[in-house]
């Protein structure tokens, strides 16, 4: 019986070997893919080796935007604007008219709408204002939370000691 598995082992090494088991792919492999395909210009290999890249990260804008210019590229309008509507969604901020790609999209309400989503997301984040003063200078903090019933910000340090928010400009 030993005999016999050991066989199997060395028979399905073999089979694998001889059918070129393919090495598992990373994302950095799948955007290297998708780099090298869309500096080449070849938009079908760009798209598809863009979708497998999200298929690692798929909440990713800059690879959600980068699938969509290939889809845009290759008139494939209505899939290049649900990518960039994913994307825009999660903070994108890209000049649509100024994507070459992106130029090929018939102008119509939705694509004019998250054309200008997107140019909001390139505005600048106001400054951060100061919530709370920590008194002991040698604590961090460690972690922020919000109470939705207070309206308030909590902050917990490393000494284990927690501060809530002191003012309501909020």
């Amino acid at each position: 019986m030993r005999g016999n598995a050991g066989f199997s082992a060395l028979l399905f090494s073999v089979v694998l070997s001889v059918h070129g088991a393919e090495p598992r792919r990373t994302l950095i492999d799948c955007v290297r893919e998708t780099r090298a395909a869309r500096l080449k210009g070849d938009h079908r290999t760009w798209a598809e080796a863009g979708l497998r890249a999200l298929e690692f990260a798929p909440d990713h804008p800059d690879l959600l935007v980068s699938v969509a210019r290939a889809k845009a590229a290759l008139g494939q309008e209505q899939e290049s604007l649900a990518l960039l509507r994913q994307a825009i969604r999660r903070g994108a901020g890209i000049d649509i008219p100024r994507v070459p790609e992106l130029q090929k999209i018939a102008a119509s309400p939705e694509f004019l709408a998250l054309t200008e989503d997107a140019r909001k997301n390139l505005d600048p984040v106001p400054r951060a204002q100061l919530f709370a003063l920590i008194p002991d200078v040698t604590a961090q903090s460690e972690g922020i939370t919000y109470d939705p019933p207070s309206h308030r910000v909590f902050v917990g340090t490393n000494h284990g000691k927690s501060f809530r928010q002191t003012n309501q400009v909020w």
